[in-house]
């Protein structure tokens, strides 16, 4: 995975993790929040009884996009490579449902999903086995409430507590085994109603490590992520340069073709990626044209160098469409990614210097 020393926001959330703590970890892009998520479950197995297949799945990663499913599904799998005993899977919308339920019936120790797949299965795969489950990590848990998934977390949530309930119901002594660790009995989803846990947060100072417990949790938690502005908290990576252009609406599409091509034209040795974010499904499919096919045949020529290549990703297409595009911008050297904000959110294309917010954003946060 290229590391060689944990990066500080790994070095203050994976003791909490280890420890069996609940947390709430905010870092900025690109800190390695990732790599965390996965890593607790094989660490926890070198010290604990080996799990076996028919015990199912006993560490559960939920993702907003499927997108970022299959990097955290990449990551996981590079992480139990040593483990040969722990398989991980995937289970994300557009997929195959029936394979995807033969796997789970073999049995998935990590099972990295997106919410809504998660829940068809819950509620129709009689062979899923979740009551042996230790780890639920909710990967940018903002976003996925953001996309309107907290009806679906709670039913997800409710289903495994049920499910834990009935696995402890079906033991021979009406108890789970002395190794298993049920689900808590609720799933912290908004500051009201939050169980104590532990807080990693990155700053500007660097980070702060605030321990919660007992009835104090959800006042630490609304002191940290409520109340105030969470933009006048929010700091950029040191790194990142910004700029922006005022452009007259008529001009805009023709500001978008130069900054392109001037790009393309100073590409650096070793790759060098765009990804240009617009505001709608619709709005890719044009771009995409126009800036591609459309361009060549009314222009002679094409707007980008042969080598470098134009991609589009949004939530209106086929799954494997999504996923051909997703392998081939992150394994090309150089590229340009038009997209919706499916894209917006974790992830890790490599050699990205350029990113473009075409339309303004609808709100502040964005």
């Amino acid at each position: 995975l290229g590391f060689t020393t944990p990066t500080a926001i790994q070095k203050s959330v994976l003791p909490v993790l280890l420890a069996g703590r609940d947390a709430l970890v905010r870092a900025q892009t690109g800190s390695g929040k990732t790599i965390s998520l996965p890593y607790p479950p094989p660490s926890a197995q070198a010290q604990q009884p080996r799990i076996s297949r028919g015990e199912g799945t006993f560490a559960l990663i939920l993702a907003p996009t499927r997108e970022l499913s299959l990097q955290v599904f990449d990551v996981a799998a590079a992480l139990l490579k040593r483990y040969h005993w722990l398989v991980s899977g995937l289970v994300i919308g557009g997929e195959n449902r029936q394979h995807e339920k033969a796997r789970l019936r073999k049995g998935v120790a990590v099972l990295v999903a997106s919410p809504g797949r998660l829940l068809d299965h819950l509620e129709k795969t009689a062979s899923f086995r979740t009551s042996e489950l230790r780890w639920l990590v909710l990967d940018e848990a903002d976003r996925l409430l953001d996309l309107g998934f907290e009806a679906k977390l709670r039913q997800i949530t409710e289903l495994l507590n049920q499910r834990s309930a009935a696995g402890a119901a079906g033991s021979p002594t009406g108890r789970p085994p002395a190794h298993h660790t049920p689900p808590p009995k609720h799933t912290t989803l908004s500051p009201p109603d939050l169980l104590p846990y532990t807080t990693v947060q990155q700053t500007g100072a660097g980070l702060q490590l605030l321990a919660s417990g007992g009835s104090g949790g959800a006042a630490t938690a609304a002191a940290v992520g409520g109340g105030d502005d969470p933009l006048s908290h929010y700091s950029l990576p040191a790194s990142l340069r910004q700029c922006w252009m005022e452009v007259p609406a008529k001009e805009r599409l023709m500001a978008l073709a130069a900054l392109l091509r001037n790009r393309a034209a100073r590409r650096r040795v070793g790759g060098s990626k765009a990804v240009v974010f617009v505001a709608s499904c619709d709005e890719v499919e044009f771009l995409h044209y126009l800036l591609g096919d459309m361009w060549e045949a009314a222009a002679g020529a094409a707007l980008l160098p042969r080598s470098v290549r134009l991609f589009k990703l949004h939530g209106d297409m086929q799954q494997a469409q999504r996923t051909e595009t997703f392998a081939g911008f992150s394994q090309d050297g150089d590229g340009v990614l038009l997209c919706t904000d499916v894209a917006a959110r974790g992830l890790d294309f490599p050699n990205v210097t350029t990113i473009i917010q075409y339309d303004v954003p609808g709100a502040p946060a964005e």
